[in-house]
């Protein structure tokens, strides 16, 4: 009797069904779902563990504070579980071989059921008054580690027993991984679009338990069809790894990660600080994934070897112009340039991975480049570097990777490495000395000239393009020169730390100094023409001028006799102590110390020295504000000024039902909380409207948009402002300006919560 365990994809012939004594396996007739049944699965773990990075993050974030250090430590942590997992399904693969470790794998992931559901372990809380990171990395395993590190195993080790079923794809399984990143990339999409806008944490929480649920069970379906012949033992590893190759996996898998975290500092920050536009390089370099590793190429990897010395060359030639670009074209070219070098070094990698029996090997290899990526911009470069330099880095790295094309003929190996040196040497000097001497022969700036300087640089590194090192020397010519002269003005100090870079600026449109975060201005004081030393120092500019409206409340109150205590939250450059006088106690909630020094230790500005030379009592307590508000005495501020939503990426736990219970509880009875709400991406008015009213309070607000010539001249900005008091008597006053308006009623928008936010409900799309 004839046994049929193996049959090619499709249906199975029926004369074998009707054969006489024919007996057709179980396994034969489900042939055609194998691959179908894998790709589900995987696609599955991978989408469970790109919900459990978010849901967990956001779950700690009330607890810790949303500083960078946390979502830094909770990332680094989750690629070392990755690490952790894949390097489990290696050995567990390598001792045991395939059938016994599809047995281990069931009993792990059924084990770990017992960790469940992903949650803050019950009585857990950060140490007060102490580093709070290290409590972090122990809640992080205790929480979410083992499912997390279950759920992330099943990627290489479901690979490894596809290739013992006997399918005709068995040969090369690794077409599986795009079915594994395609996964990744749909949760990441789907996060903030759907989950996140719909669902509760503890819903979140539920959704992930019934996820897993499933994932057991499609595992325990793909260990039937192993097949009976599996190997037990290490018998297929026959392929010899060379230490060189197994670098070249780990900086091809490094690179693009660390590319895909500097191309995302690099456009929320320096280019449109756009709420959740994180997500696109994110899915940009998954995308690259799929791609490379897809059963049939999509797209050609000539091309995209052909594509990337162009792109990135424009990405250099944007930031040395840095004037007039359109934004959303600059954004394309640079998110081109994170495409087109993850689909270079990923397309390397596909190309040269090993074969199955070496394929666990292959993917610990590359999650290891993956974590020395992550760690490289996430812990070592804000350390190294005052810049953002660790962007041009990898982008400049990212073109060595490439594979070497057919170089220019030159007469000679001497006048081919004279001019590897000549290049980069003329490259420089148009881009950096031409235009400066030339201002200094002529006396002024010449816009014209400078873009004939820029053109003769981009066209000597474009003829290099051919010639590898050439190029590279050329193209790190061209960055080094961006970096240290393409400012929108004078620079005058850079402040770098693990919450971002702050640029002091010498602003050349007004006798201003100007403090920078990212695009954002965050400050701004007059400066001495003579000498340019701070000068005016009871002069507020931009946001805080006296005829906006939070210059209209401090002069009120103040001269009223009712703002003796204020708490603000967020420094800048200490613009607001402006309005205090000896009378007067200011106590600054910040977070970051860089951008403590800017204010009170550069020199640069001058509001909080003259303040205190006035006979103002000022304090600065270092820490995320909502932590150490938590901790000020109640009924502590006559005024509460919260100005901390002028960025992409807002801190949406200082603007919760539970944060506004902390803010009302530090206001007196007659208090005055005031949100700073400017924001050009965000309408945050239905938010305030929302948790006023849940909070029974009375508020009202002021869109001082109109600002004029002469006033924007004179340093003021554009601003949007929210008061909120516990009784609308206190507004008696402010009722009368017709500048002033009542909070419009709660929309749908909901009432923002530890446990819930939405962020694309109050995008605006226009």
């Amino acid at each position: 009797m004839a046994d049929i365990s193996v049959v090619t994809e499709g249906s199975v012939d029926a004369s074998l069904l009707h054969a006489p004594g024919a007996r057709v396996s179980m396994r034969a007739l489900a042939q055609p779902l194998v691959v179908p049944l894998f790709c589900l699965t995987l696609f599955c773990s991978s989408g469970l563990l790109f919900l459990a990075e978010p849901m967990f993050a956001k779950m700690v974030l009330p607890l810790l504070g949303g500083t960078p250090a946390v979502w830094n430590t909770c990332m680094v942590s989750f690629q070392a579980l990755l690490l952790a997992a894949y390097a489990y399904g290696h050995w567990s693969i390598q001792w045991l071989g395939v059938r016994r470790q599809a047995r281990l794998q069931s009993i792990v992931l059924i084990a770990v059921v017992a960790a469940l559901p992903v949650a803050i372990p019950h009585g857990w809380q950060p140490p007060a008054g102490q580093n709070p990171i290290f409590w972090l990395l122990a809640v992080l395993p205790v929480g979410v580690g083992l499912p997390f590190f279950a759920a992330a195993s099943t990627a290489p080790v479901l690979q490894r027993w596809f290739s013992s079923t006997g399918h005709p794809a068995s040969a090369d399984p690794y077409f599986l991984y795009a079915a594994s990143n395609l996964g990744s990339m749909v949760v990441l999409l789907g996060y903030p679009t759907v989950i996140e806008p719909l669902m509760h944490l503890a819903d979140q929480s539920r959704l992930w338990s019934t996820g897993y649920f499933g994932l057991i069970a499609l595992v325990g379906c793909c260990a039937l069809f192993i097949g009976p012949g599996a190997q037990t033992s290490r018998k297929l590893v026959t392929e010899k790894i060379t230490a060189s190759r197994r670098v070249r996996w780990i900086l091809l898998a490094m690179i693009p990660s660390s590319l895909l975290l500097g191309t995302t500092t690099f456009i929320t920050t320096d280019i449109a600080a756009v709420p959740l536009l994180w997500i696109v390089p994110l899915a940009l370099y998954l995308l690259s994934f799929i791609l490379v590793f897809a059963a049939r190429p999509l797209v050609s990897h000539r091309l995209m070897i052909r594509l990337q010395p162009v792109v990135v060359l424009g990405v250099a030639l944007f930031m040395l112009g840095r004037v007039g670009q359109p934004v959303w074209m600059v954004l394309a070219l640079n998110l081109a340039a994170l495409f087109v070098s993850s689909m270079v070094c990923h397309g390397e990698l596909a190309k040269d991975r090993p074969s199955v029996g070496r394929l666990t090997d292959f993917y610990l290899t590359m999650s290891l480049g993956g974590v020395l990526g992550g760690l490289f911009n996430a812990l070592a470069a804000p350390l190294i570097f005052h810049s953002a330099a660790e962007y041009p880095i990898a982008l400049v790295a990212a073109c060595a990777l490439c594979p070497r094309t057919k170089s220019v003929a030159d007469s000679s190996r001497w006048t081919t490495r004279a001019f590897d040196i000549f290049c980069p040497v003329v490259v420089f000097a148009s881009a950096w000395g031409l235009p400066r001497g030339m201002m200094a022969i002529l006396g002024h700036d010449s816009i014209s000239l400078r873009m004939i300087a820029l053109g003769v640089a981009v066209m000597a590194a474009g003829t290099a393009i051919r010639r590898r090192p050439r190029f590279l020397a050329a193209l790190a010519a061209l960055f080094f020169v961006a970096g240290i002269g393409a400012a929108k003005g004078e620079i005058l100090a850079v402040k770098r730390s693990f919450f971002g870079i702050h640029r002091v600026v010498r602003n050349l449109d007004g006798p201003f100094n100007d403090l920078y975060h990212g695009t954002t201005v965050h400050g701004r004081q007059f400066v001495s023409v003579e000498d340019s030393t701070p000068s005016q120092p009871t002069t507020a500019l931009t946001y805080y001028h006296r005829t906006g409206p939070i210059g209209q409340l401090l002069t009120q109150r103040l001269a009223a006799g009712e703002a003796n205590r204020i708490g603000i939250v967020g420094l800048g450059v200490g613009s607001l102590a402006a309005y205090a006088d000896r009378n007067t106690e200011l106590t600054y909630y910040e977070i970051d110390p860089a951008g403590r020094w800017v204010a009170e230790g550069s020199g640069y500005f001058s509001f909080l020295s003259a303040a205190k030379n006035r006979g103002a009592k000022i304090r600065i307590v270092m820490g995320d504000a909502r932590l150490t508000l938590r901790d000020a005495p109640s009924r502590s501020c006559d005024v509460l000024v919260l100005d901390a939503f002028c960025g992409d990426a807002i801190p949406v736990h200082l603007l919760t039902r539970e944060a506004m219970r902390i803010y009302t509880d530090k206001l007196t009875y007659g208090g005055i909380l005031a949100i700073h709400i400017s924001n050009m991406y965000l309408d945050l008015l239905p938010v305030c409207s929302a948790l006023v009213a849940d909070a029974g309070c009375a508020g009202m607000y002021q869109n001082d948009l109109d600002v004029s010539p002469e006033q924007a001249a004179e340093g003021k900005s554009a601003s949007q402002w929210v008061i909120v008091a516990k009784s609308g008597q206190t507004f008696a006053v402010l009722q009368k300006d017709p500048r002033w308006k009542l909070l419009p009623p709660a929309s749908k928008t909901g009432v923002w919560t530890d446990d819930f936010s939405n962020i694309l409900g109050v995008f605006r799309w226009r």
